[in-house]
């Protein structure tokens, strides 16, 4: 997952670099969407694991960051629920590759 986020890090970099007007990229809808993207996966992937591991440490012991980061695991389920849902290729492609996995 971290090779994923960094690879799609270093895209958005390029992407951006490529904008002769920086002030341009915030009016293209899919730079836009995929600079959310980037962010939910930044915070997923990286910021989370080093609060788990500030946690597991002992540093971080308040019962409401363990709440933050139960409803973060599911809001990253339900996106992927709702991704999986909203177009049916997807999903489909996810299929054959579980029918393909259990044929190894």
């Amino acid at each position: 997952e971290s090779l994923f986020t960094t690879y799609f890090l270093f895209e958005w970099i390029v992407r951006f670099g490529a904008f002769r007007d920086k002030s341009i990229a915030l009016k293209d809808v899919w730079f836009v969407f995929d600079s959310a993207m980037l962010f939910l996966t930044v915070t997923e992937t990286w910021l989370l694991a080093i609060f788990v591991g500030l946690l597991d440490a002992g540093v971080a012991t308040n019962g409401s960051f363990l709440r933050l980061i139960r409803i973060l695991r599911v809001c990253r389920i339900a996106r992927l629920t709702k991704i999986l849902v909203c177009f049916p290729e997807v999903f489909m492609l996810v299929k054959g590759i579980n029918v393909a996995c259990r044929a190894l």
